[in-house]
């Protein structure tokens, strides 16, 4: 009985997935005078709390963790803090989030 209970449960699971479409837009922003344009993705199958992605630009010369100090600065590491990127990305994302999130 226990196997049947899984196995109807995995089945049921499956067929919500097919039922769900992820929802892909472009999504405008303004970071001060400068008109940018991210990327948000999600599934639509909720309208609950669920994961999505947000895709924002990127800044020249930054690589992973631009802004921890601690990553240090050498960027052919693959991880690196870049000052000028940590101080200017801030408010962008802040304007970003806020036209993703509706806040």
């Amino acid at each position: 009985m226990k196997r049947l209970l899984t196995l109807l449960t995995a089945m049921l699971g499956t067929l919500t997935s097919l039922t769900a479409a992820v929802v892909e837009r472009p999504l405008e922003y303004k970071a001060g005078d400068v008109l940018c344009e991210g990327w948000h993705a999600y599934d639509d199958a909720t309208t609950s709390r669920r994961p999505g992605v947000l895709i924002i630009h990127q800044w020249t010369g930054a690589v992973h963790s631009f802004t921890h100090k601690a990553a240090g600065n050498d960027n052919s590491k693959g991880a690196a803090y870049n000052a000028e990127a940590d101080r200017d990305s801030w408010f962008p994302m802040e304007q970003f989030l806020k036209a993703a999130l509706g806040r």
